[in-house]
């Protein structure tokens, strides 16, 4: 038996129970008290010296047990995590227009007045120059695209970009460069004209609503402080309804923004269904405003989701699965870490901006994310002039963050967002506390419940994971 494999697990207690997680292969189990201790002598001894030194008759049970799994590489491993990565797809987003008809309080892009450049849009000829650049030389050796037309402003207030955008990149496929599209929008313009030309196009939507009237209305509103929420829910309602539009395109994503004054995750998810919508991304806002996550607000946060974690496991034993699976996407803050630990899939950096992700501006400009866009420091390129600049991100994993290179929480988190780490320390490479602080507790509660679920019914726990592979294949992120 050789001494080099190393402990990687974490040992917890919550709820009066105690866990084991396997943090490199994503195995987890409740375990005894007993065996909550032996983990314990092995943290503090080493494996070997858990061996010859405890001579307790009574634990050799547990010892052969422990054993086996030394040998199987369970909790124990020889593995190195290979951060290196081969790009299939590229990712590039774009506000048509800077610019926006609402006035989110918690806007990180400030309606579009992050961008100061003269260029608020851009014209055809520059579009054609800069789609060539990206897909041809910034992109050469990818040939699978998705074009997101996101924040920044509310993109359809300038369709008729979109529509060239589509235009182009539909005519790089016979050049072996095929795209996908996304839009997300605010809702407010509803015009069958455009969402006819986005399902023709299949294009994957998002519309913005806070969940409740009361929760959207604080934060999504007009210049002039007035309710947007019946004009969302009423452009959703048409969208869901009408009988010429396709299955792909009524399979509205709704995105949802968290800030301490949240009232419930529960309530929101309840309401969303109710109003016929399955797939949903709640994020927590990105802000250094007080209704953001900070030590003040924390416990807040926590208690948001202590309740959405306990509502999910009151709807299993009910066999209902319909609102986990809703939240089982890579975009939502939850979501990403229930899928990753069900289907036991590690990851090695918090997301693919700077990398194969670009932010394409209307003066030319890339940025890794359009989170940075303005922050000229972040600016990796100029698409007019054809030039290319070094990203701080490009080589940024988790294993060279010094905050998580030791943190057994490491390739189920990613990290934190960059943006965020910018914001809150002035630096993409160092770390939140809090958001390490969130991410650790929601990680062991989604081990927690996961293996209660399985307890429960170990039928529908299958069925589960399951659902959440076929999204996968059906591309939900």
């Amino acid at each position: 038996m050789d001494n080099l494999k190393s402990a990687n697990f974490h040992l917890y207690t919550t709820n009066g129970k105690k866990y084991i997680l396997d943090y490199m292969n994503i195995y987890y189990t409740e375990i005894t008290d007993e065996q909550y201790r032996d983990f314990q002598s092995i943290e503090s001894k080493g494996f070997l010296g858990y061996i010859k030194n405890d001579r307790d008759e009574s634990h050799n049970h547990n010892k052969r047990i422990i054993s086996q799994l030394y040998e199987k590489e369970i909790f124990f491993s020889t593995r190195v995590i290979d951060t290196s990565q081969n790009h299939y797809e590229a990712f590039i987003s774009m506000a048509p227009i800077h610019a926006c008809n609402l006035q989110c309080r918690y806007c990180f892009a400030q309606q579009g007045n992050n961008y100061i450049s003269e260029e608020k849009t851009m014209s055809k000829e520059n579009l054609l120059k800069a789609l060539e650049y990206i897909y041809f030389d910034y992109f050469k050796d990818i040939s699978a695209f998705r074009f997101d037309f996101v924040s920044g402003g509310e993109p359809l207030l300038n369709f008729e970009t979109i529509k060239s955008i589509v235009e182009v990149c539909e005519t790089f496929v016979k050049r072996g460069k095929t795209t996908k599209f996304w839009l997300c929008t605010n809702g407010i313009i509803n015009k069958k004209e455009i969402f006819h030309f986005l399902d023709k196009h299949r294009f994957n939507i998002g519309i913005s609503l806070d969940g409740t009237k009361k929760d959207n209305d604080n934060y999504r509103v007009f210049k002039d402080g007035a309710s947007s929420y019946n004009q969302v829910i009423n452009t959703l309602k048409d969208i869901l309804t009408e009988s010429t539009y396709t299955r792909n395109f009524k399979n509205v994503w709704i995105l949802v923004v968290i800030t301490s004054e949240t009232q419930s995750l529960v309530t929101i998810l309840k309401h969303l269904k109710q109003n016929g919508l399955k797939r949903v991304q709640m994020r927590i806002v990105r802000t250094v405003e007080t209704y953001g996550l900070n030590e003040s607000t924390f416990f807040k946060y926590k208690a948001l989701y202590d309740e959405l974690f306990a509502f999910f496991i009151e709807q299993f034993k009910m066999d209902n699965i319909d609102y986990i699976e809703m939240l089982s996407n890579d975009n939502d803050y939850l979501g990403k870490i229930l899928r990753r630990i069900i289907l036991r899939r590690i990851v090695t950096h918090r997301c693919q901006a700077g990398k194969n992700k670009v932010s394409l501006t209307a003066n030319g400009q890339l940025f890794p994310c359009d989170s940075f866009v303005g922050k000229n420091d972040f600016c990796i390129g100029n698409v007019l002039k054809s030039e290319r600049y070094d990203s701080v991100l490009e080589n940024t994993f988790v294993d060279n963050i010094v905050a998580c290179s030791g943190c057994w929480a490491r390739y189920i988190c990613g990290g934190d967002c960059y943006h965020n780490s910018y914001l809150m320390k002035n630096d993409v490479k160092d770390i939140d506390c809090i958001f390490c602080k969130l991410q650790k507790y929601l990680i062991e509660e989604t081990v927690a419940m996961y293996c209660q679920m399985n307890e429960i019914n170990v039928s529908l726990f299958g069925r589960l994971t399951r659902m959440v592979e076929i999204g996968i294949r059906e591309g939900v992120r």
